[in-house]
């Protein structure tokens, strides 16, 4: 089974062997609104109903600057870097521990529509897998951006890739939003993005 590892800056964050875990998900993502120019987060565990749940949490939403550069690559090989903790270990005091109503997606919208606005704009390089360099400039009618890596063990030798923008409307509906590129990305390769303006 290979290994996800997640650099900012060639500073490797986390590496972790995929075979004892069903899914993980790198996430990139920010919005206009924000102070915080972007985030970096890694995620993944094991869902089974039959073997029970337990979700981990490599990289909890760690902070991205504006001219940082972040990697995900799936590697045949690694040295294990980090190690994955619960929800009640990373927030132990939390209100995370009882439960949460749902969200309301119309009431979070409304509240971003009126969040005074940050930044006019992304501007994000990107590589893909195969090697393509791209650069992307935000609508002015996009709130945000995401670039995931999904693994899953269904699929060991492969993830996949995706960069997108999205408006709040796209938010409402539940929809992705615009796609910049969605590829696969097999053992031995890399996606990188930099967050350049």
């Amino acid at each position: 089974m290979p290994y996800v590892r997640v650099t900012v800056d060639s500073q490797v964050l986390a590496s972790l062997a995929t075979d004892a875990l069903e899914i993980i998900v790198a996430r990139v993502g920010g919005t206009r609104t924000d102070e915080d120019y972007a985030d970096v987060g890694l995620t993944g565990g094991v869902y089974s109903a039959d073997s029970g749940s337990d979700h981990r949490i490599w990289i909890n939403q760690t902070v991205l600057k504006r001219g940082q550069s972040v990697e995900v690559a799936l590697l045949e090989e690694d040295v294990p870097v980090g190690s994955g903790r619960t929800i009640e270990e990373i927030y132990p005091a939390s209100e995370t521990s009882r439960k949460q109503p749902p969200v309301d997606m119309a009431e979070l919208c409304a509240e971003e529509r009126r969040a005074p606005l940050v930044r006019d704009r992304y501007v994000l390089e990107f590589t893909t897998p195969t090697g393509t360099a791209g650069r992307d400039i935000s609508l002015p009618d996009e709130h945000g951006f995401g670039f995931s890596v999904y693994w899953s063990s269904q699929h060991p030798s492969r993830a996949t890739v995706k960069l997108y923008a999205y408006t709040i409307d796209s938010m409402e509906r539940r929809e992705s939003g615009r796609t910049i590129f969605r590829e696969n990305m097999t053992v031995g390769t890399s996606a990188r993005l930099e967050l350049t303006g």
